[in-house]
């Protein structure tokens, strides 16, 4: 932005390419300012355009993740100019429809998906939306919307997904839908539906994917179904239905996924899901369901994935599971019916059968007093037994399951070192938890056998750190899970598992760090507080791949910095309360991919120490407080704009120095307590308006001062403690509409004058001084901010 002001002269200048910059839109609109004729072109991203002032609401871009999910971020109000990707899928969130008309002010392909929460659409309202016809999704939420209230819809010609939340739909509603046959998902949450037309979902030629959710979802709801559909995807979710609403399933042959979530749903409704012949994915969730209902699920034999939860064990049906030839994915929550005394012979001979079944890989079984039988499931490479309480005598199987790769025991305390036998046989196996059983250091021996095995969890059970000694040849464990803290003589142990990524360290002296000499694909080291040296640390000097090291409150000097610095990989250092001095801090030059650094209660080292931080352009979160860094030390962060996170509070910075943070722009957290910053030295801040917590407590700053912050829209938590602020200040304050933190202890603002902070609606908490206060003022403020605790505090 700053490199902008030097083409102001230009005044012939009609197109300037930015792509590849870091110019923002404040500098782009500064610029339009001196050169009103001049158009910024990026081939790269786009703008749109709000109002200047209030915001409309607020602006999302879905990323795309590796799953290949949306991953929402939020970029922030949607006010004056906000530059996306060009092909970022942008989703603008609004409460209320008073602003709608500033939409004729966006491009119509602008924005590809709307989140409106109203009470009501009229036919402007519509008008403004339909201006963007380039939505892809739409979603209403809270909306009454009254017979023929949809008919507009038919102007969005490139409507992919609508979505009405605890909407109003008048009588017929729904058969508008049928002027939009781009739509292919259909969301009905939580919505009042009785007689609104469902069923014009018949003549929707794309539509593949339904959701219906909430309690007004009846069985004469879905009997507006009548008529066959395309449907692939169908989430029945929280409805209010019995076994008769299921009869709709008939109208949706092409099924493939099918979600139900129903309490009063039985094994009876079932007849209508086993006849749904393509189905491949079914989920089913309900109190009523006993385990006869596979008579009818097993006649799905394109299915490959199945949940089941709860299902009531009375007989021997789930045997029937292995006519699912094709399963690949089953999950199953089972309990023992015992509801008739009678039959508690019979009853305890009941078994949760998983067999025969040749392609099953992965399978989840939760079972309460139901024995568990598992054979020929040759293709089953993860299972998942978490939590249960049966005991080694009450699962079968196990030791047959020869190319399983993962095994999750967690939980299940009745197991104890005689499944560990079972568990011998499975050569190929990689992953094993054991966290909370009641295996022992005995049982461990039968864990030798594992070659294979790279994760392994021990914590909360009855191991000990003794039982390393019989893992110690284990060479392909990657990850452990220790009982408990690792000391010197646990780390001989560990000493030639050289694949081992991770290690839990505890009270550790350089005699045991002498084992770590070889342990060079080990992540992170936690030092902190340990009795380790400038000698111990040449032990771990030639460790690439080390990213995190922890070592706060430990003796080393700059010497044994001088260790460190080789190890090129490393991106978080923590060196808080240590004895280091500029000289050590000079070692850390080559560290140039770090990302946090942590030098609090660093008395020792001086302003001139940090210039080792110029050269960490990626540098993320720095904690300088309570050192000794003055205002030229913060010359040498100026340039690192990548800073998120900074922490200078009880340090000896002025005004002065708070300059150079003022290019920060990317900076969320600011901590500047106890500084001998003045009352007009906020003014720097003015470009941080990505700022969420700011400390700027026990200084010199005073009413004006908050003046100089109400633009940083995005904070959260602000402590203005021990200040000179007064009553004046708080109308300022108003204009932070997300604050959540508020600390006013030890200045002049009394309990009572909170009301002037009425209308933030996120406020959760204040802290003030100790007073006392009567019943009525507490009220009015109560009233005030009725979301919000007050904590008073003794001065």
């Amino acid at each position: 932005d700053e490199g902008l002001d030097y083409l102001h002269s230009l005044t012939k200048l009609r197109r300037l390419y930015v792509d590849h910059t870091r110019i923002t839109e404040q500098g782009a609109q500064s610029l339009r300012d001196h050169l009103p004729r001049c158009n910024l072109v990026s081939r790269s991203k786009r703008t749109l355009r709000f109002p200047e002032l209030d915001p409309l609401g607020k602006v999302w871009v879905a990323r795309t993740a590796e799953s290949g999910k949306r991953d929402w971020q939020e970029l922030g109000p949607a006010r004056s100019l906000v530059e996306v990707a060009r092909r970022d899928f942008v989703r603008l969130e609004i409460t209320g429809n008073v602003g709608l008309h500033h939409f004729r002010t966006l491009k119509p392909d602008d924005i590809q998906s709307l989140d409106l929460i109203c009470d009501f659409l009229d036919d402007e309202d519509w008008q403004n939306i339909k201006h963007l016809s380039g939505l892809r999704e739409l979603r209403l939420g809270g909306c009454d919307i009254t017979e023929g209230g949809l008919k507009e819809i038919a102007g969005l010609p490139h409507l992919r997904s609508l979505h009405l939340t605890a909407c109003y739909l008048a009588p017929d509603t729904l058969l508008d839908l049928a002027s939009v046959p781009t739509l292919k998902e259909l969301k009905l949450s939580f919505t009042h539906m009785d007689n609104a037309g469902l069923g014009v979902i018949s003549s929707l030629p794309s539509l593949s994917n339904l959701l219906l959710e909430g309690n007004s979802i009846t069985d004469d709801v879905l009997a507006q179904i009548n008529s066959p559909c395309n449907l692939t995807d169908f989430y029945l979710v929280f409805a209010n239905i019995s076994d008769d609403g299921l009869t709709c399933l008939d109208n949706f042959p092409n099924l493939r996924r099918l979600v139900l979530r129903a309490d009063d749903l039985t094994e009876i409704g079932m007849a209508s899901v086993g006849r749904l012949k393509k189905l491949k994915r079914l989920f089913i969730r309900t109190n009523q369901l006993s385990d006869d209902a596979l008579i009818h699920l097993s006649k799905l034999k394109e299915l490959r994935d199945l949940t089941i939860r709860t299902m009531l064990i009375n007989s021997n049906s789930s045997s029937l599971l292995s006519d699912l030839k094709k399963l690949e994915k089953l999950t199953i929550s089972a309990i023992l019916d015992t509801s008739d005394p009678d039959l508690e012979e019979f009853t305890r001979n009941m078994k949760l059968q998983v067999m025969s079944l040749p392609h099953l890989k992965e399978l989840t079984l939760r079972s309460a007093g139901a024995k568990v039988e598992l054979k020929n499931l040759p293709s089953l490479q993860i299972l998942d037994l978490a939590n249960n309480g049966f005991t080694s005598s009450e699962l079968s199987g196990l030791d047959e399951l020869e190319n399983l790769r993962s095994l999750n025991l967690k939980g299940c305390l009745s197991l104890e070192d005689d499944i560990l036998k079972d568990i011998e046989s499975l050569k190929f196996l990689e992953e094993l938890d054991l966290n909370l059983t009641g295996c022992t250091d005995a049982g461990a021996t039968y864990l030798r056998a594992l070659f294979s095995l790279k994760y392994l969890a021990l914590s909360g059970s009855k191991f000990t750190n003794r039982c390393l000694a019989t893992l110690s040849h284990m060479s392909n464990l990657r990850y452990i899970d220790f009982p408990n803290s690792l000391e010197d003589e646990d780390l001989e142990n560990v000493k030639d598992l050289t694949k081992l990524r991770n290690l839990r360290l505890g009270k550790v002296t350089d005699q045991g760090a002498a084992f770590l000499k070889g342990l060079n694909n080990v992540r992170e080291l936690d030092f902190s507080r340990s009795q380790i040296t400038d000698n111990g640390l040449a032990y771990i000097s030639s460790n690439q791949k080390l990213e995190d090291l922890n070592l706060s409150g430990t003796k080393i000097s700059d010497a044994g910095l001088l260790h460190i610095s080789g190890l090129s990989g490393l991106k978080t250092l923590n060196l808080s309360d240590t004895e280091i001095t500029d000289q050590g801090l000079s070692f850390l030059s080559n560290l140039t991919r770090l990302q946090s650094i942590d030098l609090h209660n660093c008395k020792r080292f001086k302003s001139t120490g940090l210039s080792c931080l110029k050269l960490m352009p990626g540098l993320r979160r720095l904690n300088l407080s309570n050192s000794s860094v003055g205002n030229s030390g913060l010359n040498n962060i100026k340039n690192l704009i990548n800073l998120q996170t900074l922490r200078l509070g009880f340090t000896l910075i002025s005004d002065e120095g708070l300059s150079n943070i003022k290019n920060l722009t990317q900076l969320i957290v600011l901590d500047l307590q106890n500084t001998g910053i003045g009352p007009d030295s906020l003014s720097c801040l003015k470009r941080l308006t990505n700022l969420v917590e700011l400390r700027i407590g026990q200084s010199e700053i005073n009413d004006n001062s908050i003046e100089q912050i109400k633009h940083l829209k995005d904070l959260r938590d602000l402590d203005i403690s021990n200040s000179l602020i007064t009553r004046e200040c708080l109308h300022h304050l108003k204009d932070l509409s997300k604050l959540e933190f508020l600390n006013l202890v030890d200045t002049d603002i009394k309990y009572s004058d909170l009301v002037e902070l009425e209308g933030l609606r996120n406020l959760s908490r204040i802290y003030i001084t100790q007073e006392d206060v009567d019943s009525v003022v507490v009220n009015r403020v109560a009233t005030a901010l009725p979301q919000c605790e007050i904590l008073s505090v003794w001065s």
